[in-house]
């Protein structure tokens, strides 16, 4: 039996649209997350127009997650941080740093 080149290419490359499939869900998980909470203090687009509160656009992503992560963990210690990151897990907070990288710069 002879299969069209498309029809095992589409095969082949199946996982991997299933990992964007789920990949887009928490992205849009993490926008929706940043345009609801976090932009409270963090501003539209991750530009605070707080002066006590950073921006998060255009960050280095890396960066971000080391936060987020190391507020959640108890490394470093903000009451009202801890509060925003505590009940989120790694894909999130990966999520939600990839989107504030993306953001353009204020």
């Amino acid at each position: 039996m002879k299969f069209p080149i498309a029809w095992l290419a589409l095969c082949a490359l199946s996982p991997l649209g299933a990992a964007a499939a789920k990949a887009e869900p928490l992205a849009l998980k993490a926008k929706n997350l940043a345009n609801t909470l976090c932009v409270t203090c963090h501003g539209t687009n991750g530009v605070s127009v707080i002066e006590n509160y950073p921006n998060l656009a255009a960050q280095k992503g890396l960066y971000l997650e080391k936060q987020m992560k190391a507020f959640r963990d108890g490394d470093r210690k903000d009451p009202i941080m801890f509060n925003m990151v505590a009940s989120l897990d790694d894909a999130m907070i990966q999520a939600l740093a990839k989107y504030y990288a993306a953001q353009s710069r204020p």
